[in-house]
């Protein structure tokens, strides 16, 4: 049986410094996510996920609710957040780079009513990963 996440590998833990609790406890459970997601066939478990790169002031949109683990291309987790189109964004972790509005030297998480909306405000050119865990 093959999922589309067989040659997914899970973001590292920063290395510059000693990991949080919280990191720990979060990597233990996309461990264990990412283990559970490979063992499910592709049409069994609604996922989405992208490759996206962004210069300041791209957007990309989605009209997908769910939890989006977006990640750079270095591997390490950028964000985690619970979003809901129409509704909320909520980051539920981040790197300290993250804002819930369009918002100047951020990267941006935000509803934007018709969909859910990545915006890169830092200035630079940027590559995101995103996996949308969703029921949509």
């Amino acid at each position: 049986m093959s999922s589309q996440f067989d040659g997914l590998i899970l973001p590292t833990l920063p290395l510059n410094r000693e990991a949080t609790p919280f990191e720990l406890d979060m990597h233990k459970f996309l461990q264990n996510l990412l283990r559970m997601l490979k063992t499910i066939p592709d049409a069994g478990f609604p996922t989405y996920y992208n490759l996206v790169g962004l210069g300041d002031d791209e957007t990309w949109d989605n009209a997908r609710s769910g939890i989006y683990l977006i990640s750079g291309a270095s591997g390490t987790i950028l964000a985690i957040a619970n979003c809901i189109v129409g509704t909320s964004v909520t980051i539920l972790h981040s790197d300290g780079n993250w804002a819930t509005a369009d918002t100047d030297a951020k990267y941006c998480l935000y509803d934007n009513t018709t969909g859910i909306r990545l915006k890169n405000r830092i200035g630079s050119v940027k590559q995101f990963a995103v996996m949308i865990i969703t029921n949509d």
